[in-house]
């Protein structure tokens, strides 16, 4: 294009495409440590800590009355059990369902907003101004390193070392569930 038809180069433009690449920038990691290891990890942690929750519940000295040992005998009933286990699969299944809807619903944000971006950078080429694309990633990638690093020390000594419940809840609530039920 010539320079006839071209518009003055506006600071606002270039900061909107830096502003665009650092959200998809950062959408992207943020989703990528969710899929790939936060989904995992956390599922892996509350299966393991629910279960030594309610191992250490049941060794402790409960006294069971004989009505309390044939209502467990019943739920014990392996007929009781197979019935137990078809009511989870729908949850089972729902719970499946949710979590391929939300991983579905980061991949078309993400797409969409690479394709804002490229239609930004399109309409930037069109209006003739020049961006500097390579010093907007650049810095972008600097940042997101250095962010990266500081969010995974802070993770890593911090994060995992915290316990936001009680070692005793669970079991407690167990205890008392049953109680109440009696």
């Amino acid at each position: 294009m010539d320079n006839m038809n071209c518009k003055q180069k506006t600071p606002t433009l270039e900061f909107s495409v830096n502003i665009l690449v650092h959200i998809i920038f950062l959408f992207t990691v943020l989703s990528v440590l969710f899929i790939f290891i936060i989904t995992k990890m956390s599922s892996k942690l509350i299966n393991s800590e629910l279960k030594e929750l309610l191992d250490e519940a049941l060794e402790k000295d409960i006294k069971i009355s004989d009505e309390l040992k044939v209502r467990l005998n019943f739920l014990i009933n392996k007929n009781n059990l197979t019935n137990i286990s078809d009511i989870y699969k729908e949850e089972e299944k729902a719970r499946k369902y949710n979590n391929k809807t939300l991983i579905k619903s980061i991949y078309i944000t993400l797409i969409t907003l690479v394709l804002v971006l490229l239609f930004a950078i399109l309409a930037t080429k069109l209006l003739c101004h020049k961006l500097p694309l390579k010093h907007i990633f650049t810095e972008n990638i600097i940042i997101f390193t250095g962010i990266a690093i500081v969010e995974f020390i802070f993770f890593k000594y911090i994060i995992l070392k915290y316990i936001p419940v009680e070692p005793s809840y669970i079991e407690t609530q167990l205890l008392d569930s049953v109680n109440n039920k009696l």
